[in-house]
């Protein structure tokens, strides 16, 4: 009977690691993850209508040129899984989101809400004498 059941426990046991490893895994819980839909890096430039116009122009002075700086829409959610999943699609409705300055920061701006999730650890504060 002590074998039946040791024996039973094993099989029990390689049964649930199996079915364990089917389960669908978060993206940002896969550490074979670190990048969906990135680009290859690559050096930055701006493009230009023609080589001419490359020679003698500097970035900015592209009609392709855009910049990033300006106001943001952003919104905060409790959780992953409540992110809105189609946000960059031009028919999202952003009404409700906050915006952000970018470039910005946290000190900058108190529009965002960034959650803490170390506030219950204890935070030690050393003086260091010179």
């Amino acid at each position: 009977m002590k074998k039946s059941s040791s024996g039973s426990a094993i099989i029990l046991l390689i049964a649930a690691l199996a079915l364990g490893q089917n389960r669908p895994v978060n993206d940002w819980e896969n550490p074979r993850i670190f990048g969906r839909g990135k680009e290859k890096p690559r050096a930055s430039f701006v493009p230009f209508p023609d080589a001419a116009s490359a020679l003698k122009g500097s970035g900015p002075a592209s009609p392709f040129y855009r910049t990033l700086s300006g106001p943001w829409k952003f919104r905060w959610v409790p959780k992953p899984a409540d992110r809105p999943l189609d946000f960059w699609k031009p028919e999202t409705d952003v009404s409700g989101w906050n915006e952000v300055a970018v470039p910005s920061n946290k000190g900058k701006s108190s529009q965002t809400r960034v959650r803490r999730f170390f506030l219950k650890l204890p935070i030690e504060f050393f003086l260091l004498k010179r």
